[in-house]
């Protein structure tokens, strides 16, 4: 499983409600793109935040520049730009 799955997996897992954007559905619609990075539009209620939240912990994920990532700190509207490392393999429920 490459890591594109994998962040998709994991988001599945969770219960995670979002859609894929930008490269991988330009992909997925047939067009030849090289991309990497997973960017996805995700539903922005309460519940489906401390979700994401809890996927964002488990990736161990930082911010770009490499600090902390507060992921509690999602907030509606707001963009979350983020580095993880390689996926792990599922960890079982969520």
């Amino acid at each position: 499983m490459n890591d594109f799955a994998a962040a998709l997996r994991d988001l599945n897992e969770a219960g995670v409600r979002y859609v894929v954007v930008g490269g991988l559905a330009v992909i997925r619609h047939g067009a030849v793109r090289a991309t990497k990075r997973v960017d996805a539009a995700v539903a922005t209620d309460a519940a489906n935040l401390e979700r994401l939240a809890g996927v964002v912990d488990h990736w161990r994920a930082t911010n770009p520049d490499g600090s902390q990532l507060r992921a509690g700190n999602l907030r509606a509207g707001e963009a979350l730009t983020l580095r993880s490392r390689p996926c792990a393999p599922a960890r079982g429920a969520w």
